[in-house]
């Protein structure tokens, strides 16, 4: 059996790898199905003018260009094609219902916004899957637009649609990529017209680079005295953003309890947590005052977390971090 196309997707959704780093704008809640439980936003176009989004669209361009370095598709230069991406990459939005930390059963679709390029490049690389190794792509033709399904040999990876307008889907359901489109056209059955469990945690800060919510599921959680397992336990709904203020980074937080009490109690192992990751870096004064920069409020059931960082000294403390455990992993 010839080796699977993995670096295929890697190309195609190389944007996704990026969902943890910085972007800015609004979120549109018109092509968010109502029923979503989790929620994914990122504008690549502000990512490129912040400290951390450059330093984080450059490193994971560097790790893919030395991932594909020994192995080409086909005699194309995977790591070119995987920058030419994502500088043409607008936005992406990825929301669905099934929560798990099991990629086998993850839904939902991604909406990847960009310019024509973007969609040009995505198509171009699906054609030459078509001619090189057909017998990993099939077309979908029970889907009102082209669309192809990539596949392992064996069942299908993912799903890749180009519907008329300018956007790329990427989904593992047929289902939930008709019903992402619909909302895109229409904004039927959206956040936007209907309230759902993610309406509590829609941000309402101005800018923001990054935005992610979902439901908390307590059977979910693993039983445990760690921690996150004891804050995600008191947790119903939680939503993270992230946006640059001037030269600095900041991430701000939202827990939602289940009652006032609880979310007193919340607010006091974060507090507890957070004092206690300061003592245990008393040697790193700049960790220190990342750590200290910590504040945090409680409103009712509501617990909101801020800090903020200087950007460029976050990246040459995260910088100091990778250093650090190369040397350790060279040691041993």
């Amino acid at each position: 059996m010839k080796k699977t196309p993995h670096f295929l997707l890697a190309l195609i959704c190389a944007p996704l790898a990026l969902l943890t780093s910085p972007a800015a704008a609004a979120v549109d809640t018109a092509i968010i199905p109502a029923d979503a439980q989790w929620v994914v936003y990122a504008d690549f176009n502000a990512m490129r003018q912040t400290v951390i989004g450059q330093e984080i669209i450059t490193r994971t361009q560097l790790q893919y260009a030395k991932e594909t370095a020994n192995d080409p598709m086909n005699g194309l230069n995977v790591g070119g094609l995987i920058s030419q991406i994502m500088e043409t990459v607008g936005s992406i939005t990825l929301s669905g219902t099934a929560i798990t930390d099991n990629p086998e059963e993850m839904d939902g679709t991604a909406i990847i916004q960009g310019t024509a390029k973007m969609r040009t490049i995505s198509e171009g690389l699906v054609s030459h899957m078509i001619l090189t190794e057909p017998e990993f792509v099939k077309e979908q033709l029970d889907l009102p637009f082209e669309a192809y399904s990539l596949h392992d040999g064996m069942k299908a990876e993912l799903m890749i649609g180009f519907p008329d307008e300018p956007i790329v889907l990427v989904s593992r359901s047929r289902e939930h990529m008709l019903k992402a489109l619909d909302a895109f056209r229409t904004g039927k059955g959206s956040l936007q017209r209907t309230s759902g469990a993610l309406t509590p945690m829609l941000p309402t800060h101005e800018s923001y680079y990054l935005y992610a919510a979902s439901v908390v599921p307590s059977s979910e959680i693993p039983d445990g005295n760690e921690p996150a397992a004891r804050i995600l336990k008191m947790t119903q709904s939680a939503a993270v953003l992230l946006a640059e203020e001037g030269d600095d980074i900041v991430a701000r937080a939202t827990l939602i309890a289940d009652s006032d009490a609880t979310a007193t109690r919340l607010t006091k192992v974060v507090n507890g947590m957070t004092a206690l990751l300061s003592l245990a870096q008393d040697s790193d004064e700049e960790l220190v005052r990342f750590i200290e920069s910590v504040d945090v409020e409680q409103t009712d059931e509501k617990v909101e977390v801020q800090m903020s960082y200087s950007s460029s000294k976050l990246v040459e403390l995260a910088q100091a971090n990778l250093e650090r455990e190369a040397r350790q992993q060279a040691q041993r």
